[in-house]
């Protein structure tokens, strides 16, 4: 039985059961500023956008005006970090230290 089975035989209420301290709002978030070049048509449709900080994806350009979009639609502005691996697309593994994910 796979992890789908077991949900498809449950009420959802059973295997999600709602958060109390929510108002019935859903989080419609979305990585932004990843240089695709959609990021204005998505913004009306998104309430939170994690904005790419230039390590797999855009540069200091993108994230500001990713972050101008944002403002523009009220949309809730996160960071989405990464490893410096444009390469990649973030995908690489990099060892790092804890100390040095910190100071990161």
């Amino acid at each position: 039985m796979n992890r789908k089975d077991n949900i498809d035989s449950k009420d959802i209420s059973e295997v999600l059961p709602l958060r109390e301290d929510l108002d019935g709002t859903i989080d419609l978030n979305c990585d932004m500023g990843e240089g695709v070049g959609n990021d204005e048509l998505i913004m009306p449709y998104i309430s939170s956008a994690n904005i790419a900080c230039g390590f797999h994806a855009g540069d200091e350009e993108s994230i500001w005006q990713t972050v101008e979009l944002a403002l523009k639609y009220k949309v809730a502005v996160g960071v989405h970090p990464s490893f410096f691996d444009k390469k990649n697309f973030g995908r690489t593994e990099i060892n790092m230290s804890s100390e040095e994910i910190y100071e990161f």
